[in-house]
């Protein structure tokens, strides 16, 4: 890592600690924020400019009813979008490759 990037590390490992709130939206087992408070977070996040954060959190929402279904409807519009500039074969090979490799990992870990 570069001395930039442990700085910025730093920076938001120590906001996080500050702040344990989304402290525990990233790293607690009853992660269960509501509609409300997932928007708060991410706009807090925005605000920092916290964008690697951003994505981990984006993605953490899923395990929420909101966050679940925005996430279904942010991904087909992705989909969809992707689909129209490169064609649906790509999308559809990229997504083979990972459910293949997602199964292997199943498997190993049995």
């Amino acid at each position: 890592m570069t001395p930039e990037q442990i700085q910025r590390l730093k920076e938001m490992t120590l906001w996080l600690i500050q702040n344990p709130a989304i402290e525990e939206s990233f790293c607690g087992e009853c992660f269960a924020p509501q509609g409300e408070e997932i928007l708060e977070i991410l706009q807090r996040l925005k605000e920092r400019g916290y964008d690697e954060l951003l994505m981990l959190f984006i993605m953490r929402c899923q395990v929420t009813y909101e966050g679940q279904r925005a996430l279904e409807r942010f991904c087909a519009a992705q989909l969809f979008d992707s689909a129209l500039r490169s064609g649906a074969e790509p999308l559809l090979h990229d997504f083979e490759s990972l459910l293949s490799d997602e199964i292997n990992r199943t498997k190993q870990r049995r």
